[in-house]
Parts: structure tokens; sequence; C-alpha cells
């Protein structure tokens, strides 16, 4: 399909029509800018010149891979029923304590501001009650009065309270900080992320693929996969394993030190996760979420057999047990060879020797946000 019309195409198209009409213009007078004659065709050619670039906008906001911005969002509404994932606030919990009891019961409202050195705000999301004759800890929850990944904080900064607190008594100090950091916040979801969440939506509900969308589908959310488990004839056995993680799992699970504050805070993320996935996965199916980075672990096994044996049969029981066994790891949780290679004993056809594990050939060590997960197609018999 040609493109739309330049303004220089269109001005020779306007131009050879006025030079079509008998009369005295030359065509140097209707080219040379600044004249009447150039003025009068130049202004009916940026009408023109307008109306064919609405038009190409228009036919460019009709697919998803042209659309952009607002365009691309109601087209992914209205196509597919994808919900673009806006900015939202950095959500968190702020503690109040105090040297002294208090000397009677008052409510921190809901809207305090605290703050931090550098400025970013925070307010209260719920009235709490301060007992009377207690010193503390009073834990708050709070969130961000504005939306974004650089309104998170780290622990201990939110130390300034804005204002004074209406009900507090008289005299009564006490001080406030964040004890752990904030979480949650995020950006407005990328033109690409949003195109591509679009063009999974449309698969059954239920399957893997949906199950990821829905995990996807929660703001602050950036990756999502899902592990089926298997029974030992490799088989689905109703349960789903959904692995997912925000901005900073990467960055964070790459760190050498540990991350506490972060691996307590992602609990609350693993929570929304799991609510949103009533309306994505089966019914019956259940659907457990972690909050990791994954890292596949290819496996490689060389089994012996007893005679008779149905050699297929335990080939792919092997196979099984070790990626029930992989996947059932927990974040930070150390893939054992010992493990690994007494997940197989007891197999009907095998003759077991302890040896049966190729690669790795030893234990695989992950950090504290990493997760080690296989499939059955990661898992292949040597000698099958």
């Amino acid at each position: 399909m040609p493109d739309s019309p330049s303004f220089p195409t269109l001005f020779s198209v306007a131009r050879n029509e006025v030079m079509l009409r008998p009369g005295r213009l030359k065509r140097q007078i209707v080219e040379r800018e600044g004249t009447d004659a150039n003025i009068l065709v130049a202004a009916g050619v940026a009408v023109g010149d307008a109306v064919a670039a609405q038009q190409a906008a228009s036919i460019a906001n009709l697919y998803l891979d042209s659309a952009t911005g607002d365009d691309l969002h109601k087209l992914g509404y209205d196509r597919y029923g994808v919900v673009f994932k806006g900015a939202c606030p950095a959500v968190g919990d702020e503690t109040f304590t105090s040297v002294l009891a208090s000397p009677a019961a008052w409510t921190i409202p809901s809207g305090t501001t605290l703050s931090t050195a550098d400025g970013t705000q925070y307010l209260t999301s719920a009235a709490v009650v301060w007992p009377l004759g207690s010193f503390g800890p009073i834990t708050v929850p709070i969130r961000s009065v504005l939306a974004g990944v650089d309104q998170m904080v780290d622990a201990l900064t939110l130390t300034n309270l804005v204002g004074s607190i209406a009900g507090a008594p008289a005299g009564f100090v006490f001080t406030q900080t964040n004890l752990l950091a904030t979480s949650g916040g995020a950006d407005d979801e990328k033109d690409d992320s949003y195109r591509n969440r679009c063009r999974k939506a449309r698969a059954p509900k239920g399957l893997l693929s949906a199950i990821e969308q829905g995990g996807l589908s929660v703001s602050g959310v950036d990756t999502a996969t899902a592990f089926e488990s298997v029974n030992g004839l490799g088989k689905p056995a109703g349960r789903v394993d959904l692995v997912v993680a925000d901005a900073f799992t990467e960055a964070l699970a790459n760190l050498a030190q540990s991350s506490p504050t972060y691996a307590a805070k992602s609990q609350a993320l693993a929570n929304l996760v799991d609510a949103a996935l009533v309306e994505w996965r089966g019914a019956g199916c259940e659907v457990t979420v972690t909050v990791a980075a994954v890292v596949l672990q290819p496996v490689k096994i060389s089994l012996t057999y007893l005679a008779g044996a149905d050699t297929t049969a335990a080939n792919l029981e092997a196979r099984s047990r070790i990626v029930s066994y992989t996947n059932g790891l927990a974040p930070g949780e150390t893939w054992q060879y010992g493990d690994a290679v007494n997940s197989l004993k007891g197999m009907s056809g095998i003759f077991w020797t302890g040896n049966e594990v190729h690669d790795p050939a030893g234990d695989v060590v992950c950090g504290e946000l990493q997760v080690i997960r296989t499939s059955m197609e990661l898992v292949v018999v040597l000698n099958a």
C-alpha cells in the first residue's frame, strides 16, 4: 500500500491543477514563496496535508503493532479486553513508638503525611488506635503520595511527620519510621509489554499461557513463568507453580548479600497475584505463587535397567521424578545432587546405583531470591 501523500506531493498536484486553468499565472509565480498565488495554493495544501496525516494516524490506530499510547490502550481493551497497567504507588508500613506510655487512647488517622529527608511523601492508608498505656510499636499501613518506581524508599528513611496529629495527647512525644523498605511502586506499562499481553490474551483460560497472563495483569509484575506439576507418567498432576518477579527481583537475586526486607514484602505481591488468578486458572486447579527469579536447570541422567523392564515407561517416570523434585524447591534452596539421585530410588524396572545423574555432577546453589526449576523437555535420559 502506498504511503500517504506528503506536502510536496500535494503541492505539486495543486500547482498542476492551477496551471491547467486559463490565465496569466506562471509556474514560477506559484512556486515562489511569499507570492499571493503561492500562499493561496499552500494554504489549501496544508489542509490536505493535515487530513492525510489524520487519516494515516487513524489507520495506524486500528492495528496492534502500529497503535501507540492512549490509542493502543483503547484498542487493547476494546479488542482483547486487556486493561493497561498504569503507574501505581509504593506501599509499606510505618512504626510509631514512644519512650513513655500513652496517657490516653488516641487515633493515628488515615491520611497522616510522612516524609523522607529528600521530600518523598507517604500517607497512612488506615486509621489505627494507639491504646492507653502503650509504648508502641504501633504499625500503620502507608502508601506513597505519587505513583512510580522512584517512590519506593529504603528502610528507616520515613522519619519526618509533616504537620501534627490533632488527636495526639498534649506533650506526648513519639517517633516514627519504616522498619522495612517500601515496595510495589511501578511506572506506566511500556507499549511493547502491553502489546505482548494483548497478543496472548485470547488464550483459553486455564492454559499455562493464560495463567502467566493472569500474573502479568497485576501491577508491578514484570515476568511470570508457569510450571505444571507431573505425576510418574509425565501427566498433569493438577497443580501449577507460577513464579513471578517485579522490576527489582532480578537485580536483588544477583546480590551476594541477603535482602530480608524485600523477602518480607514479596509475600504481599504473591497475595495480589493469587487473588487475580481466580479469573485465569481452571476450576479446581491449584496454583501456588512464588516471587523469585527463575533459574532453568537442565538435567542429564543415565539409567541401568532390570531384565524385562519397560524401558520407555522407566525413562518417563525417571524424568518425571527429577522434575517433581526440582520444581518443589523453595526460593534460595540448593539443588542437592544426592536428593536428586535419591528421588530415583525404588523405581520399578531400574537397578539403582546412586550414579544416575550425570549433569549437573554436583549441587547447584542459587541466590536468596532465585528459584531453580526444570521441565520434562530439559530432563534428558542419555541412554534412551
